[in-house]
């Protein structure tokens, strides 16, 4: 949703995302560790558990 995306810090989750590593549920804080694609199209994210998902970057929130 426009927002800026800032590998090694904190984000929030602005909507559930399920994925095939488990369900990321919405206001869950993870740590983006990662960005891939050319536009940006996947966001390599790591939760409090230590667990990796790849989801897409519109669904994060940077935690000022």
């Amino acid at each position: 949703m426009g927002s800026q995306i800032i590998i090694g810090k904190k984000h929030r989750i602005i909507k559930n995302v399920p994925t095939p590593n488990g369900m990321l549920y919405e206001n869950d804080v993870v740590t983006v560790t990662d960005l891939k694609g050319s536009h940006d199209e996947k966001a390599r994210v790591e939760d409090m558990m230590g667990r990796i998902y790849h989801i897409t970057p519109r669904v994060l929130e940077l935690i000022v």
